[in-house]
């Protein structure tokens, strides 16, 4: 299965990180940020994102690639 997770830097960290490592354990799962590179929680966890919000605004990642989006919730 091929997994995308659409998030931000301080995100709510269990919202992230635990679908983030339960879906590695079925397949690749792609992180997109804002930015590329380590990004951190608001409880201090840290996630690398693959890819930065300006591929999807340049079409260069095709949805269609992916079996399931993730979308976490805001923060406080």
């Amino acid at each position: 299965m091929k997994s995308i997770i659409l998030t931000h830097s301080q995100y709510q960290d269990q919202e992230v990180i635990y679908p983030y490592y339960r879906l590695r354990e079925e397949g690749e799962v792609v992180v997109v940020a804002e930015t590329t590179g380590k990004i951190k929680g608001i409880l201090g966890t840290e996630i690398e994102a693959d890819a930065s919000t300006q591929v999807l605004r340049l079409n260069e990642i095709a949805f269609t690639n992916f079996d399931l989006l993730v979308l976490p919730g805001g923060v406080k």
